[in-house]
């Protein structure tokens, strides 16, 4: 029997290779990413403190089966989708942006 391949962790820093114009699509991790979600989302839709989803509903999302995804021109997001599990079945989501 042959031994599993095993994959390698995807890198946080991901190669701007085959991305169009230079755009990467990848996660978002840890409260610095997901505070940078909120402000394209303030920029976006002009809307006020009070109407944006708050950092905690974006670990919510991350850390319990849900997505969320940023694109990244370099260093800077430039746009995100974040998703919600929706419960059974597991492979459905809820999005509230």
């Amino acid at each position: 029997m042959k031994p599993r391949n095993k994959r390698k962790p995807a890198s946080r820093a991901a190669s701007t290779e085959g991305t169009r114009d230079g755009i990467v699509i990848r996660h978002c991790h840890g409260i610095e990413e997901f505070e940078a979600c909120i402000s394209v989302e303030k920029a976006v839709w002009q809307s006020s403190d009070i109407d944006v989803v708050p950092v905690p509903l974006f670990v919510v999302a991350s850390e319990t089966g849900g997505q969320v995804l940023g694109a990244f021109q370099g260093k800077n997001l430039v746009g995100f989708t974040m998703a919600l599990p929706a419960g059974v079945p597991a492979n459905r989501f809820f999005t509230p942006i």
